[in-house]
This record gives structure tokens, sequence and C-alpha cells, in this order.
């Protein structure tokens, strides 16, 4: 942990594995000793965060008796404006010297567990845009934290890893989605209903799609009756070839420009190849260095 100028502490996300440990204890020890936490490395696009500083700057500039306007007593501050010396820090009487304006989650209402508690949002119609700009960077953050597991291929062995504590989806590339909350076996309808309750509250499909950076894949079939001979020898050359190597399930090697995989298939004589690059030129050459080192492993 290190600290800022103020003396408030500043923690870097990329220390935080998705689980309960060292960086949990420094956050919660930061928070109970001084109330605010600086986070870096946490990957929200900068240009995002300074529209939200933006708008907020706009907002603050606002006359007072406007500012008041979105002030609501007795809410606690949890929606909209608070103005100066109206909060106290825990067992202090002077008054806090700063103004604020708080965001939460957008939530419909059939959709919110605690209306009593997560209050509908408070949006100023003096400042444009601020809604967007406000949430764009809300939204960044609720994906901060999120990470990624791998598992074998198969749904069983994605079921298995979501008992584990913090993790929250599991899926294949087959269509096989489970929500552990809900069961632990894939469910074609409960996946309709989350993505037509998704549709409901965010707008169509395709606009949605059309934010997710996608990368092309390629993947390819090798006929062997030897595959785990092969598989033997994959292993034997990428551990001598290459340093970001994987053996969960097959082998996977991460490169610069993109990774592939190799694993022997669990019902018939073959070897199945796949590679993902930034570009369509990338994805051939990593698949065709992949192939490489099948054919090299004797298929």
């Amino acid at each position: 942990m290190t600290t800022h100028d103020t003396g408030i502490p500043v923690l870097s996300l990329a220390d935080f594995d998705g689980r309960k440990g060292d960086f949990s204890d420094r956050l919660g020890e930061a928070w109970r000793e001084f109330g605010f936490v600086g986070i870096t490395d946490h990957g929200i696009d900068q240009q995002v965060i300074d529209d939200a500083y933006d708008a907020f700057r706009e907002f603050f500039a606002l006359p007072e008796e406007t500012k008041l306007q979105y002030h609501h007593p007795g809410k606690g501050g949890a929606r909209g404006y608070t103005g100066f010396g109206v909060e106290h820090a825990k067992g202090r009487e002077v008054p806090d010297l700063k103004e604020f304006w708080h965001v939460g989650r957008e939530l419909e209402p059939e959709n919110n567990p605690h209306p009593d508690i997560l209050l509908p949002n408070v949006w100023p119609e003096e400042v444009p845009n601020f809604r967007e700009r406000a949430l764009a960077v809300y939204n960044a953050l609720e994906s901060v934290g999120a990470s990624l597991t791998r598992t074998r291929v198969g749904d069983g062995y994605v079921a298995d890893r979501l008992r584990d504590e913090g993790v929250v989806f599991g899926g294949e590339p087959s269509g096989a989605w489970i929500w552990p909350e809900e069961t632990l076996c894939p469910d074609g309808p409960l996946a309709a209903c989350r993505l037509a309750a998704l549709v409901a509250r965010r707008g169509p499909l395709a606009e949605l799609a059309r934010e997710i950076e996608t990368y092309p894949i390629r993947r390819e079939n090798v006929e062997t009756e030897a595959k785990e001979d092969v598989m033997e020898r994959v292993r034997e050359l990428v551990a001598g070839r290459y340093d970001d190597v994987a053996t969960l399930d097959g082998v996977r090697v991460d490169r610069e420009n993109g990774w592939f995989l190799v694993r022997a298939s669990g019902t018939q004589p073959l070897i199945r190849v796949t590679a993902e690059a930034r570009d369509p030129e990338e994805a051939d050459a990593v698949l065709e260095e992949a192939l490489g080192v099948v054919s090299d492993a004797g298929a």
C-alpha cells in the first residue's frame, strides 16, 4: 500500500485476484482508518473519467439555490446533492467542508430488491448529458474487479468451479450458461429469460453487442489415432519453445499477438486446435504456428 500526498492510502487493483485476501484486508483497513482510498491500475478509459469529472464540475459551478433543488433531506445523501456542512466525520462535531453528488445503480422497480435503500437516481436538468456521463463511469466501475477463471472443457467442470466463493457465472462457447445462484446446471429457458431481461433493461441486443470488442478465432481438427502420444510430444515441444504455457486442459500458449490451444478430443481420434488474435491475418498466423507444433509432434 502506498499513500497519496494527502495521506490517503492508494491500492493497485492489479494486486486483486478476485478472492478475499491481502488486497481486501488492506482495502478494509483504509476505509476504517481514513474513510477514503485511491485505486490505480483499474483499466477504466481515461476519457470516461474525464467526461464524468467535466459533468460534475459543471454541476458544482451552478448557483447554490439550483443545486439545493436536488438535495433530499432525510435520505442520508444516498442520491443527488449534499452541500457543504451537512455531513460530519464519525465522532466529530465539526461539519465536513465538502459537497458531493451520489449516483447509484439504475434499477427497474420490479428488479429492485430493496427500494427503501436503493433509491432512484436524481438527474440535474441544467447540465447536458449529465446522466450519460455519470453512468458511464459508474458502469465502468461495475466491471472493475471482475476476473476470468478457466476450467477444463465440459459443463461439469464449469459447475464444479462455480461452487467456489466469488464465482458468479460460468459458460462455454457451446451455449452452456450457468448462474450458480439459480442452478449449477445449464438452463436454456433461464438463459433466455436473463437475455430478455437484459434487453428490456438496456436496449436492443444488437446495440449492446456492438459495445463488446471481438477478435477473430480460428479452429481446425487434425486426425490421429495416437492423440495421447501426440499431446505428450506437444507438451514437450511447447515447454522448450514458449514461456507462457498452461496445461489445465490440453496445452495453451499465450503469445504477444494472440494465443492458441491444442487439446485432444474426448470423443474422437482428433487433435483440436484453436487460435485467436486481434486481426484476421494474425489469427491465421497463430493457427499456422499451432498446426506446425502439432505436425512436429507427429500428427
